[in-house]
C-alpha cells in the first residue's frame, strides 16, 4: 500500500511524529512519502492531485494552536478539497495526525466536519502529546525534563504504531474523545481572534538584530518582510512561532518586550 502524508511543523514536534510514522510503514515494507505543504506550490494542483490520486491512505499531520488548526493547514485543506469538488466515483481515505502540547481541543468530530460532503473519509485519528513550544513574557512555560519527554516520545510510538496497524488491516481507529472536547469549544472561539492577529504582537530589536535573515527564510507564509532597515510582520501569519523560537539573536519582540531566552527558554524541537 502506498501513504502519503502531508503535513506542517511549526518548530518540530508534528515533524518528529511524521517522521516516526513513516518509519513504521517503511518497516512494515510499505511505500510511504512525506510532503511539508510550506513546499507545496497550490498553483500547481496537478502534482498534489496526482499525488492523492496514486496513494492508497492519504494524511494529513499538524500541531493545534488553541483548540484549532493553523491557519496554513486550513487554507492547504481548502485548497485541496475545492479541486476534488465535482469529483464522482472518488473516495479515498484519510489519517489525520495531531501533536499538542497540554489537551487537544480539536479532536475527532471537528476533523470529521472538515472533510464532510467530500471525497474524503477519516478512518483514523490519533492524538501525539508531546510539549508545548511556546514561552513568552504573557505566558512562562518551563521547558519538560529529557526524561519526561522521552517517556512522551516512546508513548507517542507505540501509539503511532497501532494507528498504522490498523490502517494495514483497514479497521477504523479513532482517538482523542473524552470530556475535554467540551471546553475547549470555548477555547476554541476566544483563541481564534489571537491566531489571527498573532502578527501584530512580534516586532524585531534593530539594536541586537544580526540581520542574518533566518525568520524571513525560514517562516512558512513568507509573512515577515525586510525593506529598508525594516521588518514588517504581515496578517498570512499562522502562529507558530518559528521565527520567535529559532532567532539566534532572540531579537524578535514580544508586544514590544524582550523574552530573555534564560528566563523565558526557546524550543527547538524533539528532535
Amino acid at each position: 500500500m502506498k501513504f502519503s502524508t502531508f503535513y506542517f511543523s511549526g518548530t518540530g514536534n508534528t515533524e518528529w511524529a511524521v517522521q516516526q510514522f513513516h518509519e513504521i510503514l517503511l518497516d512494515n515494507g510499505q511505500e510511504s512519502e512525506v510532503y511539508a505543504i510550506e513546499n507545496i506550490d497550490l498553483q500547481n494542483m496537478s502534482v498534489l492531485t496526482g499525488i492523492v490520486n496514486n496513494s492508497d491512505f492519504v494524511g494529513f499531520a499538524h500541531p493545534i494552536y488553541g483548540g484549532n488548526i493553523p491557519p496554513i493547514v486550513k487554507s492547504f485543506l481548502e485548497n485541496l478539497m475545492r479541486e476534488y469538488k465535482d469529483k464522482q466515483n472518488f473516495q479515498k481515505p484519510v489519517y489525520i495526525i495531531n501533536t499538542f502540547g497540554y489537551v487537544n481541543g480539536f479532536g475527532p468530530f471537528c476533523a470529521r466536519k472538515l472533510f464532510q460532503h467530500t471525497v474524503f473519509t477519516v478512518v483514523s485519528y490519533v492524538n501525539i502529546q508531546l510539549c508545548n513550544n511556546i514561552s513568552t513574557p504573557k505566558l512562562k512555560i518551563n521547558r519538560l525534563s529529557p526524561d519526561k519527554l522521552n517517556r512522551r516520545k516512546e508513548k507517542a510510538k507505540a501509539e503511532l504504531r497501532k494507528a498504522a496497524e490498523k490502517l494495514l488491516a483497514q479497521k477504523r481507529y479513532i482517538t482523542g474523545i473524552g470530556p475535554y472536547l467540551l471546553p475547549n469549544i470555548i477555547v476554541r472561539k476566544k483563541s481564534k481572534k489571537g491566531i489571527a492577529e498573532n502578527y501584530k504582537i512580534f516586532s524585531v530589536d534593530s539594536a541586537t538584530c544580526k540581520k542574518c535573515m533566518l525568520c524571513v527564510n525560514k517562516c512558512p507564509t513568507k509573512s515577515i518582510v525586510y525593506s529598508n532597515g525594516t521588518f514588517s510582520f504581515l496578517p498570512t501569519c499562522t502562529a507558530c512561532m518559528r521565527c520567535y523560537n529559532n532567532c539566534p539573536a532572540s531579537s524578535i519582540l514580544f508586544n514590544g518586550q524582550y523574552a530573555d531566552p534564560a528566563i523565558y527558554e526557546r524550543y527547538h524541537g524533539p528532535f
